[in-house]
């Protein structure tokens, strides 16, 4: 999900002429928590690990400079706001009520 995070997070969505959204990112925040919650109420911890290690190493990875200079992280709002937010999402999430994930 942090790849497909990394392409969707450029996207804009224009609301009028001035005011565009940025409707990728807003669409890949709730994507990757989505999936670190079902992850951490499907195995707990380990599932939470995982997801942090994977989001963190999928950023990682496809932050690099590709072989032709590309890259799919800018250095710019859009760019940080995901580089940095998909950890801070790890975090929400694993700092979320335990109670949220019992099984009653």
């Amino acid at each position: 999900m942090a790849v497909l995070g990394t392409v969707w997070h450029r996207a804009w969505i224009g609301v009028g002429p001035i005011n565009p959204v940025p409707l990728g990112l807003i669409l890949a925040f709730g994507a990757i928590a989505a999936t670190i919650v079902a992850l951490r109420a499907a195995w707990g911890l380990a599932g939470l690990l995982g997801a942090a290690v994977g989001a963190f190493a999928a950023t990682q990875l496809v932050s690099l400079t590709g072989p032709g200079g590309s890259v799919l992280i800018q250095a710019d709002g859009l760019g940080y706001a995901w580089y940095l937010g998909a950890p801070v999402m790890v975090l929400v999430v694993a700092f979320s009520p335990r109670s949220w994930y019992r099984r009653n």
